[in-house]
C-alpha cells in the first residue's frame, strides 16, 4: 500500500509538471487573440471560485447556513467596491488611503488601454512588452490614415479604454517638409482629435511628441520643458501646436518628448534606421558617417522607453522630456558606439549648430529614470545576448 502511495504522488508530480511546462515549450510567441487573453485571465478566478463556494456552503452542519454566509460574503465584497470609491471621493485629502484603495481597485481589474500606431516602430514593442499585463486593444489597420474625426470618436467611445497610448506619427522630418498637409494630419488633427475624445471618455492620454521641438534653440546644455520654442522644422512645428493644443482640450494628457530611438533586428518586429544599425552597415560596407561636434542629442534604447511608459501612465498631466540624457556631443557619441560594439568605422567631423540634449530631471522627480545614453547600449546588447 505504501508503494502504491508513492506511485500516486509520482504520477501526479508528473501531471503538474506536464501541465505547467508544455504552454512554455509550445506557445512561444505572444499571445494576442482576445479571446484566449480574457480566457487566461479569468481562468484563475473560475477555478478558485470552483474550489471555494463548495468548501463554503459545506463547512457548517447546515448548507443553509454556508450559503447564507456566501451571500454576505459576496455582497461584502461588492460594496468594498463602492466604499472604496465613496471614501475616494469623500476624503481626497487621504493620500495614504487613496494610495490603498488605488492598489486594491487596479488589482482587481486589468486596465485596458488602447494603443495607436500598433504596427510601428513604438507602438509595435508596446504590444509585445505589454501583453498580459494590460488589456490591449488597437484600431484596424489602415484606419487612421483616412478615418474622419468622427469616426475615431466612435471607435475610442466603443472600445472605453482606461487610457489611450498614442504613438501613430510621421516622423520623417524630411517626408514631413515635402508633405506638410498630410504631417499636420497625422501630427496635430489626429491627436487633437484623440485628445477631445479621451475628455469625453475620461481615458488617459499619454501621446509622443519630439525632441525636434527644441530645433532652432540657441541655448547651450540640456534644456528644460520651460524653454520658449520656435522649432527650425515642419515637423518640430506640428508637434508642438499638438502639445499646446491637446493640453487646452484634455489638462490631464501627459506629452512626452521622445529622443531618437533604437532597437537591434529581432522579434519580428518592424526596424528603422538608428544609430547602431548605422554604424553597423557603415563598418560592414567600409563606408564612412558624418557628425557634428556642435550636435547634441540623447538617444534611447526603445525597450527601455517602453518599459519606463508604464510609469508614464500615472504622470500627472503637462509636458514631460522622456529618453536618455546625453551629455557628449554627436562625434564622440558615435565613437563611444562605435567601440561598444566591437566595430571600426571611419567617422567623419563636421561643424554645424544644434542642440536636442534635453534636461529630464522633471521626469526623475516622478521616479522615472532613463540610462544614459551610453548605459542604454550596454543594456540594449545584453538584453539581445550580444555582452
Amino acid at each position: 500500500m505504501t508503494h502504491n502511495n508513492y506511485i500516486y504522488i509520482a504520477v501526479m508530480a508528473l501531471v503538474s509538471y506536464v501541465i505547467r511546462i508544455l504552454p512554455l515549450t509550445l506557445i512561444r510567441k505572444p499571445i494576442k487573440n482576445r479571446f484566449i487573453q480574457s480566457f487566461l485571465y479569468y481562468l484563475p478566478y473560475v477555478t478558485l471560485a470552483v474550489m471555494t463556494f463548495p468548501a463554503i456552503i459545506q463547512a457548517t452542519q447546515s448548507p443553509a447556513a454556508g450559503a447564507v454566509a456566501l451571500v454576505v460574503g459576496i455582497a461584502a465584497a461588492w460594496l468594498e467596491q463602492v466604499c472604496f470609491r465613496w471614501l475616494r471621493a469623500a476624503a481626497p485629502w487621504c493620500s495614504c488611503w487613496n494610495f490603498l484603495s488605488d492598489a486594491l481597485l487596479r488589482e482587481n481589474k486589468m486596465k485596458k488601454i488602447l494603443v495607436t500606431g500598433a504596427g510601428g516602430f513604438v507602438g509595435s514593442r508596446v504590444v509585445q512588452q505589454w501583453a498580459g499585463r494590460y488589456e490591449l486593444c488597437t484600431f484596424p489597420k489602415g484606419f487612421l490614415a483616412t478615418a474622419r474625426e468622427d469616426a475615431v470618436r466612435q471607435a475610442v467611445l466603443q472600445q472605453r479604454p482606461d487610457g489611450i497610448l498614442h504613438t501613430a506619427a510621421i516622423s520623417d522630418t524630411g517626408y514631413c517638409a515635402d508633405h506638410p498637409e498630410q504631417a499636420y494630419r497625422a501630427n496635430v488633427e489626429l491627436p487633437v482629435w484623440l485628445a477631445r475624445a479621451a475628455a469625453e471618455t475620461g481615458a488617459k492620454l499619454v501621446a509622443f511628441s519630439s525632441d525636434q521641438v527644441y530645433a532652432g534653440v540657441e541655448q547651450s546644455g540640456p534644456l528644460p520643458e520651460t524653454i520658449p520654442l520656435k522649432p527650425a522644422n515642419v515637423y518640430g512645428q506640428d508637434k508642438l501646436e499638438m502639445e499646446q493644443r491637446v493640453q487646452a482640450l484634455c489638462p490631464g494628457a501627459v506629452l512626452l518628448r521622445a529622443t531618437w530611438m533604437y532597437d537591434l533586428p529581432g522579434y519580428r518586429l518592424p526596424i528603422r534606421g538608428n544609430l547602431p544599425l548605422n554604424l553597423l552597415r557603415a563598418a560592414q560596407r567600409g563606408e564612412s558617417v558624418r557628425f557634428s561636434v556642435r550636435d547634441f542629442r540623447g538617444i534611447t534604447y526603445v525597450r527601455q522607453a517602453v518599459a519606463l511608459l508604464e510609469a508614464a501612465l500615472t504622470l500627472p498631466g503637462g509636458v514631460y522630456n522622456f529618453g536618455s540624457e546625453n551629455a557628449e556631443n554627436m562625434v564622440l557619441t558615435a565613437r563611444q558606439f562605435a567601440e561598444t560594439l566591437g566595430i571600426t568605422v571611419d567617422i567623419q567631423e563636421a561643424d554645424w549648430v544644434r542642440n536636442l540634449a534635453m534636461d529630464c530631471s522633471k521626469l526623475q522627480a516622478h521616479g522615472i529614470v532613463f540610462d544614459t545614453t551610453q548605459a542604454g547600449l550596454t543594456r540594449c546588447l545584453r538584453d539581445y545576448g550580444l555582452l
